[in-house]
């Protein structure tokens, strides 16, 4: 049961388009959004599977944060991000917030240090 993805010429959309079998795909199907015809076929996103095993290795591997800078509170930001992403788990809210005004330098620029609005309780 193939999925092919398609750019739409007249939506500007990409779509998916499902198909029951190999043999009912069709050489220029519409488009499922406007009815347009002229769509053109794109390269589909893939995605891989790892063991969490091989997403530990990497993560061992010295050069993956290597731009990490203690001192800076966006860096730590960054590399916090970078983590939570790689390990697959969900950062929670309050953290995610955290971390984007980290980012955005909120704690640099309002004169404080963001180490010091933490609190045990607030997570």
């Amino acid at each position: 049961m193939p999925v092919y993805e398609y750019g739409c010429p007249n939506c500007q959309k990409r779509r998916s388009i499902f198909f029951r079998s190999q043999a009912a795909v069709e050489p220029d199907p519409a488009c499922p959004g406007c009815g347009g015809r002229g769509m053109t076929k794109l390269i589909s996103r893939v995605a891989v599977a790892q063991s969490e095993g091989t997403r530990l290795d990497e993560l061992a591997d010295g050069g993956t944060f290597g731009d990490l800078d203690e001192e800076d509170p966006r860096s730590v930001a960054r590399w916090a991000g970078k983590l939570g992403s790689r390990l697959g788990d969900d950062l929670g809210a309050d953290l995610s917030s955290v971390i984007e005004e980290m980012e955005a330098g909120a704690g640099a620029q309002a004169g404080g240090d963001p180490a010091e609005d933490w609190s045990p309780g607030m997570y």
